[in-house]
């Protein structure tokens, strides 16, 4: 139905309602039935009354508030004498197009509904309710074509262009206005939940609604929540998920304009392994609530490699001096170089300390959790001291061009250390 808002003046106006009647067969002649009541008379044997009730559907209730019942059958009764003329009766259905005729389609004519199709250039109302089969059966309709109402509240028309001179609008809708469409200044909107095809053609929703898709929820709230997204390329600023699927994810850089990959990680779910392609870096600090702090670990079940393991040579510091000062090799923690103090490179730990220079100087170890190998190497002509127990500042001498090897121990508390200065086993 469509309703115009403006100059158009409706003189008459009904709600809708429609009378209603059943009929149920009894054995008594002055208790109506409670039960059994049906659209269409029953048949009566000898021992059974026939009764009716009627009453009045106000929409959108779908059956009356209260019925009206009367006997209208006697048990071997005579033929009464005709009644007198009734009243005019509430208004009947309501046409109901349902565009061209299709096969194997429901079309009714009822207390609610009497449909009408379009059939070879021909427009036709429905007689009864009937299922439409395979091919057209003209006994179940009647010809429209000479039916013409042009008014507010109905209009049925093939082909047609409606142009509403001097209204604001055409709300397309239930009756009671309570739910539908206001087509208006070259929009279209919903008038419950405000979603709206705009007059530049955009579609627009409020900040709480949503588009349906397959039945499934599809947009809602400004936001995505589709089970399923099939597109080429997805650009997005933050991907935050808990599982996914990929091919392969890639990082790039634009290079004269143009998008070149660096580096890549790729799936082959035929073989069940993934690929890295690029230079890995793995480093960082861990803080272990118990233990303290620790760098980040790479665990593995099984390693095989290709080629050489590890690093190309062991990580060093070098320390060259003729003084008989002290020195300070800090393996784990970093810092500035100086003379006395060196340190070892972000995510580098120290492997192998190196000694030059003439002085008999002493060799602090520090900053190294315990059980860790360390190779001590003399690389001079003279004898080096390296500090074994600092809290006794009892030393082993190293002699020239000779090594030896070290596993870190405890770092003493029992003194001042404020260089943190580990103890050493030394292998035999």
């Amino acid at each position: 139905m469509i309703v115009a808002r403006g100059q158009i003046t409706i003189s008459v106006t009904k709600d809708g309602q429609y009378p209603v009647q059943e009929f149920a067969k009894s054995t008594s002649s002055t208790v109506a039935p409670t039960s059994g009541w049906v659209k269409t008379p029953p048949a009566c044997s000898t021992t059974e009354y026939l009764w009716m009730r009627t009453g009045v559907v106000i929409p959108p209730a779908t059956s009356p508030a209260s019925w009206a019942t009367v006997r209208i059958g006697a048990i071997n009764g005579a033929t009464g004498e005709q009644g007198e003329k009734g009243e005019i009766g509430l208004p009947g259905s309501l046409l109901r197009p349902r565009g061209e005729w299709k096969a194997n389609t429901n079309y009714v004519n009822n207390t609610q509904y009497r449909d009408t199709i379009i059939y070879n250039g021909n427009t036709y109302s429905c007689r009864a309710d009937h299922n439409s089969g395979s091919s057209f059966d003209v006994t179940k309709w009647t010809l429209f074509n000479d039916f013409v109402n042009v008014a507010t509240q109905l209009l049925v028309a093939q082909n047609a262009t409606i142009d509403i001179l001097g209204t604001s609008g055409l709300f397309v809708g239930n009756l009671s206005k309570t739910q539908g469409w206001l087509i208006t200044g070259g929009s279209i909107k919903h008038n419950v939940t405000g979603l709206e095809l705009t007059v530049d053609g955009k579609l627009s929703l409020p900040a709480t609604g949503a588009i349906l898709v397959g039945n499934k929820t599809f947009i809602t709230d400004g936001k995505i929540v589709t089970d399923f997204i099939d597109v080429k390329t997805l650009e997005v600023e933050k991907l935050k998920g808990a599982t996914g699927t990929f091919k392969s994810l890639q990082g790039t850089k634009l290079v004269n304009n143009k998008e070149v990959v660096m580096c890549e990680i790729g799936f082959s779910p035929t073989e069940g392994k993934m690929y890295f392609e690029g230079d890995m870096q793995h480093q960082g600090t861990y803080k272990d609530p118990v233990k303290g702090e620790r760098s980040f670990r790479f665990y593995t079940a099984d390693l095989w490699c290709r080629g050489q393991f590890g690093h190309y040579q062991m990580t060093s510091l070098l320390f060259n001096s003729a003084s008989t000062s002290d020195f300070f090799a800090h393996i784990y923690n970093y810092g500035t170089d100086t003379t006395y103090h060196k340190y070892a490179q972000a995510g580098q730990p120290i492997d192998c300390i190196f000694l030059e220079g003439s002085g008999n100087y002493v060799l602090y170890v520090c900053d190294s959790p315990r059980r860790k190998f360390l190779t001590v190497v003399n690389a001079s002509g003279y004898p080096k001291r390296v500090m074994m127990v600092y809290q006794d500042s009892r030393t082993d001498t190293i002699e020239p061009y000779r090594f030896k090897i070290f596993v870190t121990a405890e770092t003493n508390t029992s003194k001042p250390n404020p260089s943190s200065t580990v103890n050493l086993h030394a292998l035999q």
